[in-house]
């Protein structure tokens, strides 16, 4: 009789569920519509989709009265799901990104620059002039680091994308910068007009799957670096996890390789050039090098970057700031402006 009882009492609370559930769904469908509606009128207004301010505003709000640390949680967990989903059902095709980095890719002019880590809204600011007025079109700047010491510069994380979105649009650039996660990817897409995959990645085969189905709808340019211990058969494998999806638009990136050559005291990863000639025998897709990480020294990334052009990559990724020695990251192998300036001259870079 008392299991009887119990079967009872829980049917009738899970027909109290099934009205809550029914309930939730219908208020989720109302603020959906309501949500298109204000993505309709920014993209109308060319303004942002993303309103990290206001999405943290809503979760203060509805969570301040909780005092449940768990429950708590799981209803800031809900909510930000429910901001990335609606996010990614309203964002647009950015044609100029598309049409630019193409031309610059058919002339072998591809040239994306800036420091390894937005550091400061003065120095990104800075940074991104200078840019603008060697002619680059595409800014590069960490805000989310993956550093093998967990206990460096990990980027400024959330309060360095507006810092960096803004230097770059007030100077008419395009962002390049990376994601971690497909979390990050998910809150935060709209901030970079071109998304970079790091070394690290390279094998995180459903992070790549998760990106190539997120970009699939607007095409937003994929940068794959190759993992410095993977092969070019593993690199092009890898680059399919994201075409597969439907996203054709991965440029594939060489930044040196880890070898047993005593080469390797000279460089921090040995420059593997003579990949490209693999690479373009078994794959369609452009082909950037990275003499930065390659080089892993500044005084020698302005031969590593004149010799990868002379070879026949489609552009470079290099590493730039106002004062190399004391950048938070990667300091030893990034180079001065002036530098980045003479380089641009030594390759013959132009305007397309």
């Amino acid at each position: 009789m008392d299991n009887l009882n119990n079967i009872n009492k829980i049917n009738e609370l899970r027909q109290s569920l099934n009205n809550i559930d029914k309930l939730i769904v219908s208020n989720i469908l109302e603020r959906l519509d309501l949500v298109k509606l204000i993505h309709k009128i920014k993209i109308n207004s060319n303004l942002k989709i993303i309103d990290i301010e206001q999405e943290n505003k809503i979760i203060r709000e509805i969570t301040c009265n909780i005092s449940d640390y768990e429950v708590k949680d799981i209803i800031i967990n809900i909510y930000r799901r429910i901001f990335q989903e609606v996010k990614t059902t309203s964002y647009i095709q950015n044609t100029n990104v598309l049409d630019d980095i193409n031309k610059y890719i058919n002339n072998n002019k591809l040239i994306i620059a800036g420091p390894c880590s937005v550091e400061s809204k003065e120095q990104i600011r800075q940074i991104s002039i200078k840019v603008k007025e060697f002619g680059v079109k595409f800014l590069r700047g960490g805000i989310f680091k993956a550093r093998t010491n967990p206990d460096s510069f990990q980027g400024l994380q959330e309060k360095g994308l507006e810092i960096f979105y803004s230097a770059a649009k007030d100077n008419g650039l395009y962002t390049v910068s990376e994601f971690l996660d497909i979390e990050q990817a998910k809150d935060y897409y709209e901030y970079f007009d071109v998304i970079l995959i790091g070394s690290r990645n390279m094998t995180n085969f459903e992070f790549l799957r998760k990106i190539g189905k997120l970009t699939a709808k607007n095409q937003k340019p994929v940068i794959l670096k190759r993992g410095f211990g993977s092969t070019i058969d593993e690199f092009i494998s890898a680059s399919k996890y994201i075409t597969n999806e439907g996203n054709p638009n991965v440029i594939l990136c060489l930044r040196g390789i880890r070898t047993f050559e005593s080469a390797s005291n000279f460089w921090r990863f040995p420059p593997d050039f003579a990949s490209i000639i693999e690479i373009k025998s078994k794959s369609d897709l452009p082909v950037i090098f990275d003499p930065s990480h390659s080089a892993g020294k500044r005084n020698l990334v302005p031969s590593l970057s004149q010799a990868a052009m002379q070879i026949g990559f489609n552009g470079l990724i290099i590493e730039a700031h106002q004062f190399p020695e004391k950048a938070l990251s990667d300091a030893e192998q990034t180079i001065e402006l002036d530098v980045l300036h003479n380089i641009l001259k030594a390759i013959n870079y132009y305007v397309v």
